[in-house]
């Protein structure tokens, strides 16, 4: 089965985190502060997952397309 594409929000929400993480690395410490920050980056990457496979779960049972042979 193939992947579902990452929505916009999702791509920006990675986009965020590869940009913080950069500025961790190049700043040579991280705070406590920064890791909260990457978390809740984190919890809504997966929340924003989570709520697109539920979308597209209930898309998959409301079709009315019959299956392929």
């Amino acid at each position: 089965m193939l992947k579902p594409m990452l929505t916009d929000n999702q791509v920006d929400l990675l986009e965020q985190l590869d940009d913080y993480i950069e500025w961790i690395e190049l700043s040579g410490s991280a705070s406590s502060a920064d890791i909260e920050y990457l978390q809740e980056l984190i919890n809504k990457l997966g929340e924003s997952i989570s709520k697109s496979e539920k979308e597209r779960n209930e898309l998959d049972k409301a079709s009315t397309w019959p299956e392929a042979d």
